[in-house]
């Protein structure tokens, strides 16, 4: 049996917001541990008037179950601020993950970030390099040092006029 996916940004689906930072909460606990799910939402989710409309945070579900997001963020780090905009919250729901979902996210950002004007987007990340290797990202420099060190990571997106809503079968 086919499941359908679809990706939409959070604002078409914000009653999903609270679920979202529920997921930052336990997938990022060292950093949202002390934060409750309105702080969140303001600070990572609502878009900013002086950010170009960023966030962008998108939603992914299957049948119309939430199982996985991804957001295009300004700002990521201070040391890093000259660049952007930055990938970021990339999270799939452990129970779907092997079904091309965080792919098929990463996908769906870049063009909206190629819609958008972006000609280039960022991440960093400490496990996830060999991923985006194979999406077309090329590495350009480590950031910190041993257990703290992080790859950043460079996307030149191809400007697209692809609708936001999209849908697909997965595995």
């Amino acid at each position: 049996m086919s499941e359908e996916l679809r990706i939409r940004s959070l604002v078409d689906c914000p009653e999903h917001a609270p679920l979202l930072a529920e997921w930052f909460r336990g997938e990022w606990d060292q950093h949202f541990r002390n934060w409750n799910s309105l702080k969140i939402i303001t600070e990572f989710f609502t878009p900013s008037r002086t950010s170009a409309g960023l966030p962008v945070v998108l939603v992914a579900d299957i049948d119309g179950k939430p199982c996985g997001t991804v957001m295009l963020r300004a700002q990521w780090r201070e040391s890093h601020a000259h660049l952007g905009p930055w990938l970021g919250g990339l999270f799939v729901v452990p129970e779907y993950r092997g079904r091309d979902i965080a792919r098929r996210l990463i996908e769906t950002l870049a063009a909206e970030a190629g819609k958008r004007g972006y000609t280039e987007v960022y991440a960093g990340t400490k496990n996830l390099g060999r991923f985006l290797r194979t999406l077309g990202w090329t590495f350009q420099e480590m950031i910190g040092s041993d257990k703290e060190s992080i790859g950043l990571f460079r996307w030149k997106p191809e400007p697209s006029g692809s609708d936001l809503n999209t849908k697909g079968s997965t595995r």
